[in-house]
């Protein structure tokens, strides 16, 4: 037995399908580089931008305002620990102790800056799950980066409310009362730059999606691509067409 005409139409139908696929992806690629739509007379009638020329517009902007929230989160991570010094003083001096089952209990936390970030605002990133999230914490060595930042609370101590009356006790609650205020009031500049930022993060984001909807569609293309130039090979291995029922 030996390849016939079935066969060889066969042979023909994969090899237009990689040509195609092979077109396909030049064309994809030439989308993200942008191009511009003239007519007759040489006047633009459309423009598509770079992609990644786009992206990186973005940079400046959003690594100078993830710098400037670490900057301004400094303050309220001292303020913070003074904080706990204070309630571990006022836990020493018998103010904050355990009484009974109703003794209410203060959690006393760290605001972390961190970043929240999808999958597919990695470049390479081709996957089936372009929305899977991962958070880390922001730091002067990944400015810029992520979908979004936000405020990311852990604790740094437990203690019980205050159940001492006493002087010292009066003094803890007092101090304790103002550097709250003074936390409250130094995360207002913070996360009044938060917001803005996260807008164009946001914004860029449209444009990072963009970008992994094309590299999804040229790796796609690319296992098109081999996969008919591979069933092509093995419609015309010698070792094989002997067995082909034509």
């Amino acid at each position: 037995m030996a390849s016939g005409p079935n066969t060889e139409k066969l042979i023909v139908t994969f090899q237009e399908k990689a040509k195609k696929a092979a077109k396909d992806k030049v064309e994809v690629d030439e989308c993200q580089k942008g191009f511009e739509i003239k007519d007759s007379e040489d006047n633009i009638l459309a423009r598509i931008e770079n992609l990644e020329e786009v992206i990186n517009r973005f940079d400046p902007i959003t690594q100078g305002l993830d710098d400037r929230i670490l900057t301004l989160n400094a303050p309220v991570s001292t303020a913070q620990t003074e904080l706990f010094n204070l309630y571990t003083g006022a836990a020493q001096a018998g103010c904050s102790t355990f009484v009974d089952d109703a003794t209410p209990v203060v959690d006393v936390i760290r605001d972390v800056v961190t970043l929240y970030n999808y999958d597919y605002t990695d470049t390479s990133y081709t996957g089936e799950d372009p929305f899977n999230e991962s958070n880390f914490a922001l730091t002067t060595s990944n400015l810029g980066i992520a979908t979004h930042t936000a405020i990311a609370t852990v604790s740094i101590g437990t203690f019980y409310g205050f159940t001492g009356v006493g002087a010292s006790c009066v003094s803890y609650a007092s101090s304790i009362s103002a550097k709250n205020s003074e936390i409250s009031s130094l995360q207002t500049p913070r996360d009044a730059v938060i917001t803005p930022l996260n807008e164009i993060k946001e914004a860029r984001s449209e444009y990072q999606l963009q970008r992994y909807g094309y590299r999804k569609t040229q790796f796609e293309l690319d296992a098109d691509i081999v996969s008919a130039n591979l069933i092509v090979q093995t419609l015309q291995d010698p070792d094989l067409t002997q067995f082909i029922k034509e």
